[in-house]
């Protein structure tokens, strides 16, 4: 199983989200955000959270499949 990021290293994560996106998950429960989070970074084949961020500011395309990640799809 993937570690969770310590919840340091979320807001420069979630900051980079929001700066890109205008999308604030600021208030997404911590438990749910660090698994999704520590997902999404075992995917893009990543040792850290601030590699993510790297990724996510650099590539639109790395940065919607982390959103996609994030987010709760409902139908």
């Amino acid at each position: 199983m993937t570690a969770s990021p310590d919840p340091a290293e979320l807001e420069p994560l979630l900051t980079t989200i929001l700066e890109r996106t205008g999308l604030d998950f600021r208030d997404y429960a911590r438990s749910s955000l660090r698994r999704r989070v520590a997902r999404q970074r075992s995917l893009e084949g990543l040792a850290t959270v601030a590699e993510l961020r790297e990724r996510v500011a650099a590539d639109p395309e790395a940065l919607g499949r982390l959103v996609s990640g994030i987010t709760v799809h409902v139908t």
